[in-house]
């Protein structure tokens, strides 16, 4: 049985799959073992080199069959590596810092190569052989486990491939290392412009690698720096005077932009293109040119038109709230947690499976709505997908079913993970450990458990009126929406970091103090949106929360209602008898000694009829009255439900 930290356990695992491990002492990097290098491990060998509290470094290179591992060291080379590094199926990080290690298979393998930046701070590092890399389970000297966030295969590339992706890479992080405050932030770009047309470079490679170094560096106007590599090279095909080298200097300074030459290979000299270096665009995930793109409020308003045009609200906020969580699903794994998106209705037909549909169309990674999901497929989506997960009618389901599902539901943070066994060799099992973080939209007509209605926006539908009217949601629109889902997507790559700087700074985003802890947790992040949004946005989003925040104090004094009321009748519930024929006077002289709330007899049968008691025609001696029938056995359940210590008779 495989324990997900168990140090002993992964090192074996590592070397089955023909990695070279070595001891490093517990929260320490480098490995202490006289010879390292050049040691080889077998399985067997693991328990006499391995105790639970060390960590398991990999020999890179050739000792681990051409595994190499691209480690990145500051915040804007991780931000940055998505644009330039090839896609892999492996990646490892630590939670402040995740995807900052890379994993590729490489042949023939290159040599060990570190990028610093001026003042020898580490930019990122190929490490291949004669280096090794701390892997999870292990424990950053920070104190933070390191984890893998992607668990598949590590790509093959080429030497050269990686060695002119990284170059690049560290190229432009430097760059937004040193990025000038404002004021001379457009003279850099333009400088910037002149160095890399000169080399070379197309206009639309130039512009996006002088629009990413500028939103690296948090440059407000990072989307408007690419329009300089226009006007350049129209000076330049006019044989105008333009800037270049030395004013880029002037500005970010000398030892950086020889830094910046050599690893772009552009000749200092000719200041033009190395001749033995082939200048190729770099890999982006992009799927849209950066002329292609709409300004961030754009793509705001396009989503909301489109929400609208589909939905009857009930409150003027609601398209707001939904448009911001449906961003959001393309930035989730940014944030330590991401609430659930609850559709709720009293009747049918108000439009919850209709928001469903919609959602699936612009979400990023939308499963089709789901109807009857099961705890296997809610636990294997986010490890083997990823994306936005559409749940419909989960109160439908049969009472085995739902209870398992929802107690996967009620993880709505990057650290909920299920343990499910799966067999292995010799009929033994493996205890595997499962993420189940992911954005999730929840429907249905019945209320959900309060533990998760705490993990929950809900947005309320009601039946729209004839006069009412909103378009008609067609078959292929999920097709016909995909250049939007494109849009949100370049959205989130280019303003990830000013959304990431305003959440760190979340005290700061004015969230009104009547919310509770849980709904600001699940708030925040759309907050933080809102915060690179105009204005009127956050003022709806405001609406929203004062809104919630109500809604959930109401909510909660139900609920305090709830427990109390199940004290009362287990306090009151006679001895020696297993049915409780209680009169509606009796209950309320009970429950308003003891509930605030409770002052009237319908405010008393409205509770009873609450835990599921239905009143019948019972006998009172000669008297033949109408009471409230209360099972022993039924009351035991609901006391066992809220944790209230059942008594039995």
């Amino acid at each position: 049985m495989l324990n997900d930290d168990s140090i002993v356990q992964h090192a074996r695992k590592y070397i089955r799959w023909g990695w070279r491990v070595v001891p490093i002492p517990s929260r320490k990097k480098a490995p202490t073992l006289k010879g390292w290098t050049k040691l080889r491990l077998s399985e067997s060998d693991v328990d006499a080199y391995f105790d639970e509290d060390d960590n398991i470094g990999v020999l890179l290179g050739e000792p681990s069959r051409g595994l190499v591992d691209v480690d990145l060291d500051c915040k804007e080379s991780i931000f940055l590596a998505p644009f330039f590094l090839p896609v892999t199926g492996r990646i490892h990080g630590r939670k402040s810092a995740k995807d900052s290690h890379y994993w590729y298979r490489v042949a023939p393998l290159l040599d060990t190569i570190k990028f610093q930046d001026t003042d020898g701070d580490s930019i990122a590092e190929i490490r291949s052989t004669g280096s090794q890399t701390v892997v999870p389970p292990s424990i950053h000297p920070t104190g933070e486990r390191l984890r893998w966030f992607k668990k598949a295969k590590a790509a093959r590339v080429t030497p050269e491939g990686l060695l002119h992706a990284v170059r690049q890479l560290a190229a432009c992080s430097l760059i937004a290392r040193h990025w000038p405050n404002e004021g001379s932030r457009n003279d850099a770009a333009l400088a910037l412009a002149g160095v890399l047309l000169r080399a070379g470079w197309d206009e639309e490679e130039a512009s996006e690698f002088i629009s990413l170094a500028a939103q690296a560096a948090h440059d407000e106007e990072c989307k408007a720096r690419r329009l300089v590599v226009k006007a350049t090279r129209h000076k330049l095909d006019k044989k105008a005077r333009t800037t270049g080298r030395p004013r880029l200097a002037k500005i970010i300074g000398t030892d950086v932009v020889n830094k910046v030459y050599e690893w772009l290979g552009i000749d200092s000299d000719a200041d033009g293109p190395a001749k033995d270096i082939e200048i190729r665009r770099f890999p982006r995930l992009r799927t849209i040119t950066i002329e292609e793109e709409f300004a961030t409020k754009a793509v705001f308003r396009s989503l909301h038109d489109y929400v609208i045009s589909q939905i009857h609200f009930t409150h003027d906020w609601q398209p707001t709230l939904v448009s911001l969580w449906a961003m959001g699903t393309y930035l989730y794994m940014q944030f330590p947690c991401y609430g659930h998106l609850w559709l709720n209705s009293p009747t049918t037909h108000s439009g919850k499976s209709k928001l469903l549909s919609v959602l699936w169309t612009v979400c990023y990674k939308a499963t089709e709505p789901q109807l009857e999901p099961t705890s296997a497929a809610l636990f294997r989506f986010p490890s083997v997908i990823g994306g936005t997960l559409l749940l419909d009618e989960v109160d439908n389901l049969d009472p085995q079913k739902r209870s398992e599902v929802i107690s996967i539901l009620n993880h709505y943070n990057s650290t909920g993970v299920v343990l499910r066994a799966t067999p292995g060799k010799n009929k033994k099992f493996t205890l595997e450990k499962l993420p189940v973080y992911c954005p999730k939209v929840i429907a249905g007509i019945n209320n959900l458990p309060a533990t998760l209605q705490d993990r929950c926006i809900k947005i309320s539908l009601h039946r729209k009126m004839h006069s009412e009217k909103v378009q008609r949601f067609m078959p292929g629109s999920f097709e016909a929406l995909k250049p939007l889902r494109d849009q949100l997507e370049a959205w989130a790559l280019r303003d990830a970091l000013r959304i990431i700087g305003a959440y760190q700074k979340r005290n700061d985003l004015s969230i009104p103090l009547n919310v509770d802890d849980r709904a600001r947790d699940i708030l925040e992040p759309l907050f933080a949106i809102a915060s690179v949004l105009p204005t009127w946005v956050k003022d709806k989003l405001l609406d929203a929360t004062n809104s919630i925040a109500e809604e959930r104090s109401y909510e909660e004094q139900e609920s305090n209602a709830v427990v109390q009321g199940l004290q009362v009748l287990k306090h009151h519930f006679p001895e020696r008898t297993t049915v409780w024929n209680l009169r509606t006077e009796t209950a309320l002289e009970h429950f308003s000694e003891e509930i605030p709330s409770i002052e009237t007899r319908a405010q008393a049968q409205a509770l009873l009829r609450r835990f599921g008691f239905r009143s019948k025609t019972c006998r009172f001696g000669k008297r033949v009255l109408r009471a409230y029938e209360i099972p022993l056995r039924r009351l035991e359940k609901l006391l066992d439900r809220y944790g209230l210590n059942a008594r039995t008779a």
